[in-house]
C-alpha cells in the first residue's frame, strides 16, 4: 500500500518520465522499475523503450529545474535527473544496454553507466559524477555537430542539452 507521500513522488516521476519519453513505445521490460511483486519479476505494466533520433525530453518539471546539478547520481536515486542520465546513455550505449527511461537508478542503470564509463576510459564505478556527466555533455555536443553536417535535425539532442545538461553534476 502506498503512503500519500510515496504516491506523490511516484506520480511526479511518472509524469516527468512521460514528458521525457513522449512519443516512445512501450516495451514492457520493467528494467529498473519497482515491480511491486514479491518475486521481484517485472510488473505487467509496460515501461518505456529507448528513444530514437527524433525523440527528446520535452521539459523538466519546475521543481527539477530549481534543483540544478546537485551531487553525484548513483544507484538508489530517482527523478528527472536519473531520466536525463538514462536518455543520454541510451544515445551512446549499444542496444544491449538500452534502459527504460523510468527515472529510477537501479542495477541496470548502474551497469549501463559502468559500460559507458569503461568505453570512454573513465573510472567505471557506476556513479554519474562530474567527469562522467561532463563526458556525456561533450559526447552529446559532438553528436550534434556531426548530425548537423549531415543536414539532419538535431532538435532531440539540443533539447536534451537544454533540459538535462544542468541536471547533471558539474
Amino acid at each position: 500500500m502506498n503512503t500519500p507521500n510515496t504516491w506523490t513522488t511516484r506520480t511526479a516521476i511518472a509524469l516527468s518520465t512521460a514528458a521525457l519519453a513522449a512519443g516512445l513505445t512501450a516495451c514492457g521490460s520493467g528494467n529498473d522499475s519497482p515491480s511491486g511483486r514479491a518475486d521481484g519479476k517485472p510488473a505487467a505494466s509496460p515501461s518505456v523503450s529507448a528513444p530514437s533520433v527524433t525523440q527528446a525530453p520535452l521539459s523538466a518539471p519546475a521543481d527539477a529545474l530549481e534543483q540544478k546539478s546537485g551531487g553525484n547520481i548513483r544507484q538508489g536515486a530517482d527523478g528527472f535527473r536519473v531520466s536525463c542520465v538514462q536518455w543520454g546513455l541510451n544515445t551512446f550505449n549499444p542496444r544491449s544496454y538500452r534502459l527504460a527511461v523510468d527515472g529510477i537508478f537501479g542495477p541496470q542503470t548502474a551497469r549501463a553507466v559502468r559500460k559507458y564509463q569503461a568505453d570512454r576510459r573513465l573510472s567505471a564505478d557506476g556513479i554519474v559524477g562530474p567527469r562522467t556527466a561532463g563526458r556525456l555533455r561533450t559526447d552529446m555536443r559532438n553528436l550534434i555537430v556531426a548530425i548537423r553536417r549531415t543536414g539532419e535535425s538535431t532538435t532531440a539532442y539540443s533539447t536534451w542539452l537544454t533540459n538535462c545538461s544542468s541536471q547533471l553534476p558539474s
